[in-house]
């Protein structure tokens, strides 16, 4: 499966007190899955990751939230400026981070 979405319009405009979403700036959203026997997983994966691979020029370098997976890291899904933001507010609320379950973990540090 792959499908393509055209941002821009709401997502586009940051409002002063923003949620921190990525790739604000993205024109368009690509996202991929495969199902199946492992061997067509296993055969599906390697196609999808070569169009990213593929169109990786174009990326800004961020996963978008609500298509981060297990290996997505919180440094790959949010800008520098939203994870600190982020962080602090852990800091703050979460300090031994007890809300951990998602694909995209933002430590307290």
């Amino acid at each position: 499966v792959l499908e393509i979405r055209h941002l821009g319009g709401a997502l586009a405009d940051r409002p002063a007190a923003a949620s921190p979403v990525a790739a604000r700036d993205a024109v368009f959203n690509v996202w991929g899955a495969t199902v199946g026997p492992p061997e067509a997983v296993d055969a599906g994966m390697a196609v999808l990751g070569g169009m990213i691979e593929r169109l990786s020029p174009w990326s800004t370098g961020l996963t978008y939230t609500n298509f981060a997976g297990r290996d997505d890291r919180a440094e790959n899904v949010f800008t520098a400026d939203d994870l600190a933001r982020l962080r602090a507010l852990k800091r703050r609320y979460d300090p031994r981070n007890l809300f951990r379950v998602n694909n995209h973990n933002v430590a307290p540090e």
